[in-house]
């Protein structure tokens, strides 16, 4: 995510938006001592800080807040350095819950860019980390998927499951992608699919029933155990989990017995 995105305000460049917001917030007294030195610094000329402060009140505030914070049309996305990116994570290290709420808003804004040290940050043994990391990716949303989904067969247990879970929190965009996971050769990222699908609960339902019809039986268990896992919200997948308990598979035939059983509680 280069510098040159329109759509994205450089740090140092809000830097000069706050020096602006304090000088025209500033009394008239002392308004014109500090005019030419933002001017000099930032850019900005004292005929253009002039107009601003002509602006009603309340609407010079959402100007600021807009130049610093990016408006919903021009700037969604916060440039960043991968330093930068390591130091917002660090952050989530610390025992203050406004700290770690900062940072995790901080790498929300960066986006996609953050997501690879945000999916690192799954593997730390500081479950404060990992619970910010699953936050923030979270709330980047479906732009995290294909990289979750390759996280899916991670050796790291902690990444797997939060990964898992995350998926299942995105809801139907995740769906497609899941599909594939769950029909994936690799039998801990079909396993780790079957688990997002299952906490995703009523909207995978179909996806699952389908896959039931997998001609891989592992495909079929890991459907089957997903359903159960949904439990009573997935009754109408009984019809076709009783065609599955006639599988000539036994593995497959257990799984969906055991899945009628949780869904029939």
């Amino acid at each position: 995510m280069g510098s040159g995105d329109t759509n994205c305000t450089p740090l140092s460049q809000k830097r000069q938006f706050v020096n602006l917001a304090a000088m025209t917030m500033a009394p008239p007294s002392i308004q014109g001592s500090r005019n030419s030195d933002v001017s000099g610094n930032s850019g900005f000329t004292h005929d253009s800080s002039n107009s601003l402060r002509k602006t009603r009140p309340e609407n010079r505030i959402m100007r600021y807040f807009y130049a610093f914070f990016g408006s919903p049309q021009t700037s969604r996305v916060m440039c960043a350095s991968d330093k930068e990116i390591a130091n917002y994570i660090k952050e989530f290290r610390s025992e203050d819950k406004f700290h770690r709420t900062n940072a995790i808003s901080a790498l929300v804004k960066i986006g996609p860019h953050a997501v690879p040290a945000l999916i690192a940050a799954l593997r730390s043994k500081d479950k404060n980390i990992r619970t910010s990391a699953a936050s923030a990716l979270i709330t980047i949303g479906p732009p995290t998927i294909p990289q979750l989904i390759e996280s899916l067969a991670d050796e790291n247990d902690h990444v797997r499951h939060y990964s898992a879970a995350i998926l299942g929190k995105m809801g139907r965009p995740a769906i497609p992608a899941l599909k594939s996971a769950i029909c994936d050769r690799n039998m801990i990222r079909s396993s780790s699919g079957s688990i997002a699908l299952s906490k995703m609960g009523v909207a995978a339902i179909p996806t699952l029933m389908e896959t039931l019809h997998d001609n891989n039986p592992h495909v079929r268990i890991f459907a089957a155990s997903a359903l159960g896992r949904i439990g009573p919200s997935a009754k109408d997948a009984i019809n076709e989990l009783n065609k599955a308990s006639k599988d000539p598979d036994e593995s497959v035939s257990e799984a969906a017995a055991h899945a009628i059983a949780a869904i029939s509680r």
